[in-house]
């Protein structure tokens, strides 16, 4: 519930969700007087389920723990309550000091990344899954680190998807998506990851079209595709690995949403004659 209230309040925080696509844009808003006001009443409650949760960020039973940040991180992404997250962050880092599973760890420093706290010694632990969690939260001064953090990760993507055999709470989908998206918020630019997801292009197979490829695409023409401005070499090499993989992978055909939200032609031979 409050992952649905708070969409539409933050419109970067919705585009770094790993099920956003550009064409949601055109449909934000569209909701009649009935959805509105149950929109709004969800979130006027926010505040008091907040309060309610909030003792269980201490509890030393992990599940509960872990249940608890599951509500919190999305609660506490409403505007009225920024002032409860440093509060919140102290209750965490005192519980994280006793924790000692990957799963409950992770979900400490993803929620303190998320809060946009300091997570730089977390970016430095001893397990990858600790690592990846404290780098997928906003732009911080360690930026370059977290994003060497994301990128290791995406270069063995199968097993990344196997540190969290159940999800983790708020975290849906093969947990490689959540890792991408992240990466590709972070970059400063395309040329950044442009090796690591120019490789996920390569390997990827169908059923990835709106989680992998096409965000990835989506990310190298951040203005739309210009004919009268001339490729980087980081676009060109994109492009060719979707040209080269797309009898194998329908990486063209089946990404033409994203090809049209990127201002790009939307089948193979006309992406080649761009080339």
């Amino acid at each position: 519930m409050a992952e649905s209230a708070a969409y539409g309040e933050d419109p970067a925080r919705d585009r770094a969700n790993w099920e956003w696509q550009p064409w949601h844009e055109d449909r934000r808003g569209e909701h009649d007087a009935d959805e509105l006001a149950a929109v709004q009443a969800c979130r006027d409650i926010r505040t008091a389920l907040y309060d309610a949760v909030e003792p269980f960020l201490s509890s030393s039973d992990p599940h509960v723990c872990e249940t608890a940040l599951g509500a919190a991180v999305p609660l506490l992404s409403a505007p009225a309550l920024t002032d409860r997250i440093p509060r919140a962050a102290t209750l965490l880092r005192a519980r994280l000091g006793t924790m000692t599973g990957r799963r409950e760890r992770a979900a400490a420093a993803r929620a303190l990344s998320l809060w946009g706290m300091d997570t730089s010694d977390l970016l430095v632990d001893t397990d990858p899954a600790v690592r990846v969690c404290a780098a997928l939260g906003p732009v911080r001064d360690d930026r370059p680190r977290a994003l060497a953090v994301l990128l290791d990760a995406l270069r063995d993507p199968y097993t990344t998807d196997g540190w969290f055999p159940e999800p983790l709470c708020g975290v849906d989908g093969w947990f490689r998506f959540t890792v991408l998206r992240s990466a590709l918020d972070l970059a400063a630019s395309f040329e950044e990851v442009a090796p690591v997801t120019i490789a996920m292009v390569t390997a990827g197979d169908r059923s990835l079209v709106d989680n992998e490829r096409g965000p990835i695409l989506f990310r190298a023409f951040p203005g739309g595709y210009d004919s009268a401005h001339a490729l980087t070499s980081a676009q060109r090499a994109l492009l060719r690995a979707f040209v080269d993989t797309d009898e194998a992978t329908g990486s063209i055909r089946s990404n033409w949403l994203w090809f049209r939200a990127a201002g790009l032609p939307e089948i193979r031979e006309d992406v080649a004659a761009v080339l």
